[in-house]
């Protein structure tokens, strides 16, 4: 993954998953606050769409100085990958699970930063939860630097396919429009759900950010437009070039 390795493992007889964050020479000194950032941020957050939270521990014998955050292992796997499998499966009640994880951290002050359907899990009871809090970040007066420890990713925030075009412009967007940049984010991954595809899947990454700031956007296919009107109006909505005008996470809720 793009923050390190995710391994399987148990504890009191049940599965567990076990995200490794590998860090550096230069990432060390940073360790103590910024783990415990993380992980304080993600054992606060309770809700049905949100991945659990177990505990954090460090490996000492590790060269690199592994730092391992500790989940539910979710059996089910990813949303794409759920979603292959399920293909007569209602877009909306996943896209609703989404909305949902994503308006929690909201209302908390919380953003996600990565969303796409690869950090989306399914649950043992179907239910959609977001997962990899690994570039959250906190914006109250007190916490305003990254909850996580950046280890050779580009430092951007998101991934450049579900990327928000504000966020290709600078490497973090503005403090007061980053929830917007989640929004966007959104957006794309209700395509994943709607067509089974990446954003701009067909696309060499390094057009991506040349469509986007020239306000194109991955196209649904023509046989499905007519069967997903009210979603693709809330993707148009989600995807508007300007953070101003798309909606809030609590308004996508109630679509």
């Amino acid at each position: 993954g793009r923050f390190g390795e995710v391994y399987t493992g148990e504890s009191d007889g049940k599965p567990v998953a076990i995200k490794a964050i590998k860090l550096y020479a230069k990432d060390i000194d940073n360790l103590p606050n910024a783990v415990s950032k993380e992980a304080i941020t993600w054992s606060l957050c309770a809700h049905p769409n949100l991945l659990p939270f177990y505990g954090v521990y460090t490996l000492e014998e590790s060269a690199y100085g592994e730092v391992c955050m500790v989940s539910p292992w979710m059996e089910n796997g990813s949303l794409p990958e759920y979603m292959k499998r399920h293909p007569d499966l209602s877009p909306k009640t996943k896209i609703s699970d989404v909305a949902r994880g994503m308006a929690y951290l909201h209302v908390h002050n919380l953003i996600h930063g990565d969303l796409k359907g690869v950090n989306i899990l399914i649950k043992p009871d179907g239910q959609a939860c977001l997962a990899d809090f690994g570039i959250t970040k906190l914006f109250n007066h007190e916490i305003t630097t990254w909850t996580s420890i950046k280890t050779g990713s580009t430092g951007h925030f998101g991934t450049l396919r579900w990327q928000a075009p504000e966020c290709m412009l600078e490497d973090d967007p503005p403090e007061e429009t980053a929830n917007k940049a989640d929004i966007y984010a959104f957006s794309c991954v209700c395509y994943e759900i709607v067509t089974s595809e990446i954003p701009f899947a067909k696309v060499g990454i390094h057009q991506v950010p040349r469509k986007v700031l020239r306000g194109i956007r991955p196209a649904v296919p023509a046989e499905r437009v007519g069967q997903l009107t009210e979603v693709l109006s809330l993707m148009d909505d989600c995807w508007k070039h300007s953070p101003a005008e798309r909606p809030s996470a609590p308004e996508v809720v109630k679509r």
